[in-house]
């Protein structure tokens, strides 16, 4: 944006991001085709352009997915981030805002974009790492300590519960309530005839306060063999096959 050019600290970050995102190529996250400055020192990326919104439009529009549609999404997604934590690079504000949907022969993909926060895992450390969307965030980003890919797995947790329920699990009023339910509240059981136990049971772990009680990698959300077998409904309720990967 013009208004924030000549911030130091928000082109580093630009810069950052497109670095980032062009050392990925993958079919869920975006595809950066060229970068760099134009005569006048303008910095710019080039990516591919998509046309079917993002996950977070899909859910205002139609509210909750059926459980085997966002367990589909939910491990292209997490086949993304498993990919670019491969390559070192951390996304640490994945919201549904920050997937865009492309249309292939599988139907809707989702693309992981807006790695505006990424960097090499390396690179945080140590360190504390605040900035993000508070709703997404994990208690460790709040508390200051030592972030790794298991922040992107919370954040991929909140992600999950929002298409399952079709309501965001950190709603709050402001900063400091959200950074209160996320490091205090339970996360709510969600288990129903509508949601077998597998998916209740992925969010629980996914969601869990401690780092070390979540799941290690995206690759094991994405080899969860209950996640596999899922009922695919159709929107008037029925059955009408198995989902697989």
């Amino acid at each position: 944006r013009p208004e924030k050019a000549g911030d130091p600290t928000v082109l580093a970050r630009f810069e950052r991001e497109v670095r980032a995102t062009a050392k990925l190529s993958h079919w869920n996250s975006i595809d950066i085709y060229d970068y760099g400055r134009t005569a006048d020192g303008t910095f710019y990326y080039v990516m591919e352009y998509l046309e079917n919104g993002s996950l977070e439009d899909m859910v205002r529009s139609q509210g909750s997915l059926s459980v085997s549609a966002a367990s589909k999404m939910l491990q292209e997604i997490a086949e993304g981030l498993s990919y670019a934590h491969e390559k070192g690079v951390l996304h640490c504000d994945l919201k549904p805002a920050n997937v865009l949907l492309a249309r292939d022969g599988r139907g809707i993909v989702p693309k992981i974009t807006d790695f505006g926060l990424a960097g090499l895992a390396g690179q945080f450390a140590g360190a504390e790492v605040r900035a993000g969307t508070p709703a997404y965030m994990a208690p460790e980003q709040f508390q200051g300590r030592r972030i790794d890919p298991r922040v992107d797995i919370f954040a991929l947790g909140v992600v999950l519960f929002e298409l399952v329920s079709g309501a965001r699990l950190y709603a709050r009023e402001n900063e400091a309530a959200t950074m209160h339910a996320i490091l205090g509240e339970p996360v709510p059981r969600l288990k129903s005839d509508r949601v077998p136990e597998a998916v209740d049971e992925i969010l629980q772990r996914a969601l869990a306060k401690a780092p070390a009680d979540r799941y290690a990698t995206a690759f094991e959300i994405m080899e969860t063999r209950d996640l596999h077998h899922l009922p695919v409904v159709d929107p008037q309720g029925d059955v009408v096959g198995i989902l697989t990967r």
